[in-house]
Formats: C-alpha cells, sequence, structure tokens
C-alpha cells in the first residue's frame, strides 16, 4: 500500500468464514481504478485482524461499496466525476464471489448547485433517480 491514495475501504466476510477481509479501491494514477483484496489471515491479541498480502480483484474498477445480498454481496462503484453508477453482480456464492461485467445505471437527475442547504428547494427529496432502462 505505500504511496498509494486509497479512498474507500469495505469490510466484507470474502470468504464467508466470519474474517474481516478488506477491499481497497481509489482512482488515482498510482491505482488505476484497480480493486485490491486484502484476507484477514489471523488476529491480533488485541482482537485486531492480520491482514495478507494484496490480491486483484479482476474484472472490478473504481471506487466500490459492498451491497449485502443475503449471503452473498455485489459491488457498487460511484464517482463524483461521472454521471453513470456501475453495479458489479455477484453471481458466484458465498465463499466464493465472482462478479459479473457491470451494469450500468444512467442518473436522470436536475442537479441542484447550492451552497448552503437553506436554498435547496422545498420539494427537493431526491437528489437523483435511477433511470428504469
Amino acid at each position: 500500500m505505500a504511496g498509494r491514495i486509497i479512498t474507500c475501504v469495505e469490510v466484507v466476510d470474502w470468504s464467508g468464514n466470519g474474517t474481516r477481509d478488506l477491499l481497497l479501491s481509489a482512482w488515482d494514477p498510482c491505482y488505476d481504478g484497480r480493486v485490491l483484496l486484502r484476507r484477514q489471515i489471523g488476529t491480533n491479541e488485541d482482537g485486531s485482524p492480520i491482514l495478507g498480502k494484496e490480491e486483484l480483484v479482476e474484472g472490478v474498477r473504481g471506487y466500490v461499496t459492498a451491497v449485502r445480498d443475503g449471503d452473498v454481496f455485489h459491488l457498487v462503484s460511484a464517482s463524483r466525476m461521472r454521471k453513470q453508477i456501475y453495479i458489479f453482480p455477484n453471481v458466484g456464492k458465498k465463499g466464493a464471489p465472482q462478479f459479473a461485467d457491470p451494469v450500468r445505471l444512467d442518473l436522470d437527475a436536475d442537479w441542484v448547485k447550492a451552497t448552503s442547504i437553506s436554498t435547496w428547494p422545498a420539494s427537493t427529496t431526491s437528489m437523483a433517480t435511477a433511470s428504469p432502462n
């Protein structure tokens, strides 16, 4: 991890065995949008996890957030730099995640640019809605 700026850290149970594994992602020149996994390989006396070496999560890019769905989790990639959200569906099973090609959700939104919340329109309940198509 030396020399990298990590902007997203997600704690997941990658192996399905109750461990605290880390997904690390960023979108900077050093990281190039890659997503890395560091599996918990042990536990220190104070209960903190001991992490293994970095492993590349193949086919997944961008800032990611894990979204639970029963025994598995899917990965969602979003950025303030683009108007799309990508979902990487987990087509694997508990303990053996495998991610399919991303599904792109385009945002159909009227973005409100304001200097403070008090200037937002009173009727604004959601800043963006995903298009069903």
